[in-house]
């Protein structure tokens, strides 16, 4: 067989393509799963926006994307898979101004400004190990 530059050889029991996750990741996941499950738990597992199904996702109220709200519990919501994704009519990511309006009256004003005014802070210190400990925590206090 002629060897080309181009194919990577195979170490025993390893697939080529595997992309290992770094220790960061692996704890900004669980923090993640946790984030969600004190979310359902703190609403009742209902959503918050219909309230007539049951919620089964925990939604952003501002993106995931700002590390230091990403786990605070202040900026998430329960809501059904409807109202999360399939309305197109006031769905959290099919019509963002619609459930900004709902959010404005569940939540109150000064309590989404004062949301919105952290989620516009520079860049503030995350440690997703933090979040985790945390959040652990929340959870335990919720279930006794």
């Amino acid at each position: 067989m002629k060897h080309t530059p181009f194919k990577k050889k195979r170490k025993a029991g390893k697939p080529i393509n595997k992309v290992s996750k770094s220790p960061k990741k692996k704890i900004e996941k669980e923090a993640d799963g946790l984030w969600s499950e004190y979310i359902l738990l703190r609403d009742g597992e209902w959503c918050m926006k219909c309230k007539s199904r049951k919620a089964n996702q925990a939604h952003h109220i501002f993106t995931r994307s700002i590390k230091s709200l990403r786990h605070d519990p202040e900026n998430g919501i329960a809501l059904c898979s409807y109202c999360h994704t399939l309305d197109s009519y006031g769905s959290a990511h099919k019509s963002p101004e619609a459930f900004r309006e709902f959010l404005l009256s569940h939540m109150g004003e000064a309590r989404y400004f004062r949301l919105y005014t952290r989620s516009q802070m520079i860049k503030q210190p995350y440690d997703p190990k933090m979040s985790v400990i945390g959040l652990r925590a929340m959870l335990d206090e919720l279930e006794n």
